[in-house]
């Protein structure tokens, strides 16, 4: 299977972010503001995840996704879900260690799915979250109005 769903990267999100960009140009503007771990700090190294863990990256860029076709779900206890966007060798899996209550599901999108930024203001934010196979997701739906 090839890389799922992601169809559009970098539609800017009217006055977040003003970026010149040509047909040819690669737009991949983020800033990290905080990095976490679920279900804790012991499942996860520096830069990412360890068998079991979910390394959770806040990441400041203003652009909305586009998601289409087959995706792969990330989803939560809490009512959390995200969607992946990127592995590390361009063959996604389900066959990944998580955290007890967390899950991966395969699904086919009716209609695609956009992904706007959360924040006020000046401010965009995603929260990027990645897996110990270095497959990474971006959430959509949250367990509370507070991070995480």
């Amino acid at each position: 299977m090839k890389f799922p769903g992601l169809l559009v990267v970098a539609l800017l999100v009217e006055g977040c972010l003003s970026i010149p960009t040509s047909a040819a140009a690669k737009v991949s503007y983020a800033k990290i503001d905080s990095a976490d771990c679920v279900p804790s700090a012991s499942q996860c190294e520096a830069t990412g995840a360890k068998a079991g863990g979910l390394f959770v990256v806040v990441t400041e860029k203003c652009h909305e996704l586009v998601f289409e076709g087959e995706v792969i779900f990330l989803q939560g206890p809490n009512g959390e879900k995200a969607v992946m966007h990127a592995t590390s060798d361009g063959n996604p899996t389900t066959d990944v260690p998580l955290p007890a209550g967390w899950s991966l599901n395969r699904q086919t999108l009716a209609a695609p799915l956009t992904l706007h930024p959360f924040g006020g203001g000046d401010g965009c934010f995603y929260n990027v979250i990645r897996d110990s196979k270095l497959q990474s997701y971006h959430q959509f739906e949250y367990a509370s109005p507070r991070y995480p």
